[in-house]
């Protein structure tokens, strides 16, 4: 009798570890999905705020040419808008050291930018249009980084997307996003 007893709580014991490892396996793989759809939301804000800054700086352009041409803001402005919203809000894809690193960019660019007096000086001042086109080139260059990441999940097989250590990799996303942002990444 106390045989049977022992052999159903190895039993019992062995099924609670493969159930409990079995659900390990599910947030894991529920972890790098949502890495994934974090990277795809900061590629497009990061894309869209890139040619946002494109447009103004042509809108610039084209005043300067002609002095009827009034400037529109409304894309910068909207495009910086959803990357201050996103950063605020959702620290995907970051780790929160470089969510906060990026929000304090766009919080100092927005502040800049504020009027349209503030607007014109930045794009038309050479030391501040130097500013914000490397700007636009770190979140060009974010975006091409966002674009890998995307490529290597993809290419990676359904199964084996529960076995990989989806903390380190969005760990090794942040660094590449925080290099790109200091300027470092090559």
């Amino acid at each position: 009798m106390k045989r049977k007893k022992v052999i159903i709580l190895i039993v019992a014991i062995v099924a609670l570890v493969f159930i409990g490892g079995m659900h390990l396996l599910y947030l894991n793989e529920r972890y790098g999905s949502e890495l994934y759809q974090g990277v795809n939301t900061m590629s497009g804000c990061s894309y869209d705020f890139a040619d946002g800054i494109d447009h103004l700086e042509d809108e610039f352009e084209a005043a300067a040419n002609d002095s009827d041409d009034e400037v529109n803001r409304s894309l910068f402005d909207h495009t910086l808008a959803a990357m201050r919203i996103m950063l605020e809000y959702d620290e995907w894809p970051f780790t929160e050291e470089v969510r906060l690193e990026y929000k304090a960019r766009m919080e100092e660019l927005y502040t800049q930018t504020c009027s349209d007096e503030d607007l014109a000086y930045v794009f038309t001042d050479a030391e501040e249009f130097e500013k914000i086109i490397n700007l636009r080139n770190q979140l060009e260059t974010l975006t091409f980084a966002c674009i890998d990441f995307r490529e290597k999940y993809n290419q990676i097989p359904s199964w084996k997307r529960y076995f990989i250590s989806w903390r380190e990799e969005r760990r090794l996303f942040s660094e590449q996003a925080s290099l790109i942002l200091n300027g470092k990444a090559e």
